[in-house]
């Protein structure tokens, strides 16, 4: 076997190489939404805005090119607190189609607290918190 090993690595024409049969994240964002919300480290997000307790919206600098993207996401445990409470991400368009849609330009989505069947189940501000977005650009 063969081990190549290079600092930079180069299209024919000097630019960036392109990747074929790969996927790679096209946004990430690591964020705390207590306190002074923040990010904390990005790569293709413009802004975090904290909307409410639990609730936000991340503004991509380049767009997607269309709202059907996918997010992965992780949440730690509560700030001030010891518990060890299921923390879950969501889109805040629900499954009846209310809610606001994800767009091209942004997503907002809702910190949930529990694991409930309720409707609107509690919102909290997670300390730290993490979005991973896959799709294809505009």
């Amino acid at each position: 076997m063969s081990t190549i090993k290079v600092d930079t690595v180069q299209s024919t024409g000097g630019g960036a190489v392109t990747l074929t049969n790969q996927e790679a994240a096209k946004a990430r964002c690591m964020f705390n939404m207590t306190g002074t919300a923040a990010l904390l480290d990005s790569f293709n997000i413009s802004s975090y805005l904290d909307r409410n307790p639990g609730e936000g919206r991340v503004s991509f600098t380049n767009n997607f090119g269309n709202a059907n993207y996918s997010v992965g996401s992780m949440t730690c445990r509560m700030a001030g607190t010891n518990s060890r409470k299921f923390m879950a991400i969501t889109f805040e368009y629900e499954h009846d189609n209310t809610g606001t849609e994800p767009a091209t330009d942004s997503l907002d989505f809702v910190n949930n607290e529990g694991a409930t069947a309720a409707d609107n189940p509690g919102r909290e501000d997670a300390s730290r918190a993490s979005l991973n977005f896959f799709g294809d650009l505009a």
